[in-house]
């Protein structure tokens, strides 16, 4: 849980668990995945949540509608200073 300065532009990234394998040696190799980073400006008072759904991050603001927290969508753009390629390596094969 982070708390931000709202009104202004946000880059944020979501991280994902990533995949696990050993090598030709027996050690397990971990490559965690990052979602691709997104821009959003936040609204004051407002609580939101990031989801990472591969290759996406995804932000959802909350809200609660008859005692049950809900989501909706929030307007978000592809973040300027993070346009990498962060696709991860194919699974198998030695490291």
């Amino acid at each position: 849980e982070y708390v931000v300065m709202a009104g202004i532009p946000i880059d944020i990234y979501s991280r994902g668990g990533g995949w696990s394998h050993p090598n030709a040696i027996g050690v397990s190799m971990h490559s965690p995945v990052y979602g691709h980073a997104i821009r959003a400006v936040l609204e004051p008072g407002k609580d939101y949540e990031t989801l990472y759904h591969h290759p996406h991050t995804i932000l959802r603001e909350l809200v609660v509608e008859d005692g049950v927290v809900r989501t909706k969508p929030v307007a978000v753009k592809q973040s300027e200073v993070c346009k990498v390629d962060r696709t991860p390596l194919p699974k198998g094969g030695n490291s």
